[in-house]
């Protein structure tokens, strides 16, 4: 049975998002400073200056919990599969006689909070074709080691069956 691996919610947060904390500290800062500043008039923009903040939170949290529910990848043994999209849904196939090249890559910050991207490149292209981040590092190393054992097996199988083919000619 194949396992599903999606990606964290806080580490999409933290992949994504992470500029948003000094942005968010200074309009909670200045918004509390307008609403507690003695001037009437300045009151309603510390109010929404807080709301503007209390949105964009809202609405980071949202899409992180909304993509990390879309996107998963999985291996089911002959090939690779990956899907993501809220709205334009994509579905990637990569077919394990297919897969050229993977790697795991951590950022400083995916090194701190124990995340990882996978990175699967096919042949036909110059690019990663699957890139998956704010994955559990232990997620991404094991799926890349299920990949890696499957693809040694194939390479281990072409290489005797050649040899046997030669050795039945020889003795014919």
């Amino acid at each position: 049975m194949e396992k599903t691996i999606r990606p964290v919610v806080w580490g999409f947060l933290i992949n994504h998002y992470i500029m948003l904390l000094p942005f968010s500290l200074l309009v909670l800062v200045v918004g509390i400073a307008l609403y507690f500043s003695g001037v009437e008039w300045l009151e309603p923009a510390g109010i929404f200056a807080i709301f503007i903040l209390i949105m964009t939170v809202a609405f980071a949290g949202a899409h992180a919990v909304l993509h990390c529910r879309v996107t998963s990848i999985r291996f089911d043994g002959h090939k690779l599969i990956y899907e993501t999209g809220i709205v334009h849904h994509k579905k990637k196939k990569a077919a394990i006689h297919m897969i050229t090249d993977s790697s795991v890559t951590r950022s400083l910050t995916e090194q701190i909070f124990n995340l990882a991207t996978l990175k699967v490149n096919t042949s036909g292209t110059a690019t990663y074709e699957i890139v998956c981040d704010s994955l559990l590092r232990k997620d991404a190393e094991g799926l890349q080691k299920k990949v890696y054992d499957v693809l040694n097996m194939i390479s281990k199988r072409h290489q005797a069956e050649p040899g046997q083919g030669r050795e039945k000619e020889k003795k014919e």
